[in-house]
């Protein structure tokens, strides 16, 4: 677990705020409604082999009206580097840097984890002069593995296994993640808990941010790492200051697993009515509420491949069951190569290039 100082509680005012040396003014902790992440993203079709930088992508941060104003902020990443806007009667940008002071000009994904807002009121009037967005961000490029925290100035902190860094990031999603007010007092102590599963092209990861520390931690299935996943579909959880309650799929061209967290983790292997693996998943899809944590994780999802479609039912042990109409297989003749490397996926989506092979009719790409 590695130790950062003041975690998400980080020095800076609010955007324009302009009384912020009155003692009779608050900071009220206000969580922003979750929504699906908005965001635009370019990716150069080298995929994330060596080559010129050629990732840029815009992404929301959160955004809430406080009185009249339009409060908030958004990630940009373009081969200049990494910047965060905040608006909030105005707008601001400001860069992205390591603790090196270096700039970040080649990030290749990211995930928004959670966010809130710290907005600075008169109590006695009710009177709003102004709110400090607190946000958290997984990004990658292809060297390192970084979180983002935001919380008046932006500050950056790499995850590492063992001290080495995470680098060959393919993809990931967010299992969980809360952004909570730990000060017992009337200040704010605006405080990251998330979990997120990254991938690159021969082991998955679990990144945690627990309190004053972030960690990395190797997700394995039968003790060897998991190579070649092709996508995480998360199906919902919770993080708090006392554990990571979270659930989540993963597939790569041979197997579709389970990974479920919850005062441990454990990743089990999902097979078909017969006993057997279920090969060249191309999407798996929750079709159950997200799970909120805080009993036995319980999950419906459905897994497609080229010649089959499948309902895995969670709960208390794990049943599959094949999806038929009038008896008959559900067929998509969708390919995934197994040398892929246009691997994408933010907020649920996951996007690759693949083939389509229907009968009688010629290869073609998708």
């Amino acid at each position: 677990m590695q130790r950062i100082p003041s975690f998400l509680r980080l020095a800076g005012a609010a955007l324009f705020l302009t009384a912020s040396a009155r003692a009779d003014l608050i900071e009220q902790f206000t969580p922003a409604p979750r929504d699906c992440t908005p965001c635009v993203w370019f990716q150069v079709l080298n995929g994330g082999t060596p080559g010129t930088p050629g990732n840029s992508g815009v992404m929301n941060l959160a955004t809430m009206p406080f009185g009249s104003t339009l409060h908030g902020g958004w990630l940009t990443f373009t081969p200049q580097g990494t910047f965060v806007t905040y608006i909030g009667g105005g707008s601001s940008t400001t860069e992205v840097r390591t603790s090196a002071g270096a700039s970040i000009p080649d990030v290749r994904g990211a995930i928004n984890l959670s966010e809130a807002f710290g907005v600075i009121v008169d109590p006695m009037t009710g009177t709003i002069w102004g709110a400090t967005l607190y946000a958290g961000v997984v990004l990658w490029t292809p060297a390192h593995t970084y979180l983002l925290l935001v919380g008046g100035t932006p500050a950056i902190y790499e995850f590492t296994i063992g001290g080495a860094a995470i680098g060959g990031v393919r993809g990931g999603a967010r299992l969980a993640a809360n952004i909570l007010d730990t000060d017992p007092g009337i200040g704010v102590a605006a405080t990251q808990f998330s979990g997120t599963v990254v991938y690159t092209s021969t082991q998955a990861f679990l990144l945690t941010t627990f309190g004053l520390g972030i960690g990395a931690s190797e997700l394995t299935l039968g003790g060897g790492s998991i190579g070649g996943v092709r996508g995480v579909t998360a199906m919902g959880g919770d993080a708090n200051p006392f554990l990571l309650d979270a659930g989540a799929f993963l597939w790569t061209n041979s197997k579709v697993m389970l990974l479920v967290a919850g005062g441990g983790t454990s990743v089990s292997e999902v097979l078909d009515p017969a006993g057997a693996s279920i090969a060249r998943a191309w999407g798996v899809t929750r079709q159950s509420p997200l799970y909120p944590g805080g009993t036995t994780f319980q999950g419906l999802a459905t897994v497609i491949n080229d010649t089959k479609e499948f309902l895995v039912y969670v709960g208390g042990g794990v049943t599959t069951a094949e999806v038929t109409a009038a008896g008959t297989s559900l067929t998509s003749n969708v390919l995934t190569p197994g040398s892929n490397t246009l691997l994408h996926q933010a907020s649920g989506l996951s996007e690759v290039f693949s083939t389509w092979s229907p009968p009688g009719a010629p290869l073609m790409r998708g």
